[in-house]
């Protein structure tokens, strides 16, 4: 049995209203209606073979340089004596 987990998401409410439409048009809950969706489009990447090495470096936080604790710790003291 698969484990099922509740999650929150946030989308647009157009996109939303869209969503429970397609779901009563087929008669599913919105629950598996999402889930047939993203199964779907999940299998389909699987098909496409992505290469690992290819996904490096897209995802990033938009930090250069991780400061270092003595540095995170300076500026703190700086704001909080105001300086």
């Amino acid at each position: 049995m698969k484990k099922i987990l509740r999650k929150t998401i946030t989308i647009p409410e157009s996109l939303y209203k869209q969503a429970k439409i397609h779901a009563a048009y087929c008669n599913e809950s919105f629950s598996a209606y999402v889930v047939n969706i993203l199964e779907s489009k999940i299998r389909k990447r699987k098909k496409m073979k992505i290469d690992p090495m290819k996904t490096l470096g897209r995802l990033s936080l938009g930090i250069k340089k991780l400061p270092t604790r003595s540095e995170i710790y300076d500026e703190y003291l700086k704001k909080k004596l105001g300086l």
